[in-house]
């Protein structure tokens, strides 16, 4: 009975050696380290077109255990734009035991656009009328359309129902975190007989030193009910001298132009279009639209 009872602790001190000797072993052995990530260039230039493998170009890892493991490395995530043109990639590479270590560089576009408006109405509306931003459009080169996007601010309540011209903000953004703001007028209750040209765009983008037409844009004089074609030289709308049955129209010299646009400055003007009647009770009427036209930056300069 004593031997047996020897024999077993014994037994048992040696089963407990070699636990610990075994958790010791597999403890040593096991790898607790991730991978060594490594980059050719602290930074890069891209293209906004280039696919993921430009971005893993020149990225390589390498881990104690598992030696070369290049192909696990992922694109984790590309940040918000730190300044123009320019983001932070931060990749992420694994080994077998699921060990994950990360790295970051500096990515920069050499082709990326900031996100534009267009606008196929003019900024005029009746009475009530809530759905400003019917006519206008939002785009950019890494999302496409951002119209879904677009906010209205104003810095003063608008009245939608007072007549009255009241100063907001067009604002929209796109996924890199590039946001864009263009201050526009909005017109509540023009009469209906108030003339008002009509343009083919109603936001126009320049790029430095580009020659602006703004007669370019004309598209028609809305009066009333009626769109009347514009023609070049003096039109023959409210003339006596027009003959019966004789086509209206409005005349390129009757309406007046106003503003100057210096395409070698970047930022935001107006150009106004301005068109006058002769209303028999209220006698002259005039009417205007606005353009706002936006003079890109250069390449290179800070946004």
């Amino acid at each position: 009975m004593r031997r047996l009872l020897k024999f077993s602790i014994v037994l048992f001190i040696f089963a407990g050696v070699l636990f610990l000797v075994t958790k010791i072993y597999r403890t040593r052995s096991r790898d607790s380290a991730g991978p060594e990530i490594t980059m050719d260039n602290e930074s890069i230039s891209v293209s906004i077109h280039d696919p993921e493998s430009v971005l893993l170009a020149g990225v390589t890892a390498f881990d104690k255990k598992d030696g070369d493991v290049t192909q696990s490395i992922v694109v984790e995530r590309i940040s918000n734009f730190l300044e123009k043109d320019t983001r932070i990639v931060t990749y992420a590479a694994f080994d077998r035991d699921n060990h994950v270590t990360r790295a970051s560089r500096e990515i920069t576009y050499t082709d990326y656009d900031p996100p534009e408006f267009a606008a196929n109405k003019p900024f005029s509306f009746r009475l009530g009328d809530t759905d400003v931003l019917a006519g206008v459009r939002a785009s950019d080169c890494l999302d496409g359309s951002l119209s879904d996007r677009i906010r209205l601010l104003s810095d003063d309540a608008i009245d939608e129902k007072t007549p009255g011209e009241y100063q907001a903000y067009l604002q929209a953004s796109n996924s890199a975190g590039d946001v864009i703001t263009l201050p526009v007028v909005l017109e509540y209750g023009t009469p209906e007989s108030t003339p008002r040209v009509l343009l083919k765009n109603y936001i126009q983008y320049l790029n430095p030193g580009e020659a602006f037409d703004p007669a370019s844009l004309l598209a028609g004089v809305q009066i009333g009910s009626m769109t009347y074609e514009i023609v070049n030289g003096r039109g023959n709308y409210g003339s006596e001298d027009r003959q019966r049955g004789e086509a209206v129209y409005v005349g390129r010299n009757d309406i007046v132009i106003d503003g100057t646009v210096d395409s070698n400055v970047p930022g935001n003007n107006i150009v106004t279009y301005s068109y006058t009647v002769e209303n028999e009770a209220a006698g002259p009427v005039t009417g205007k639209t606005r353009l706002y036209v936006v003079v890109r930056e250069k390449a290179g300069s800070a946004s």
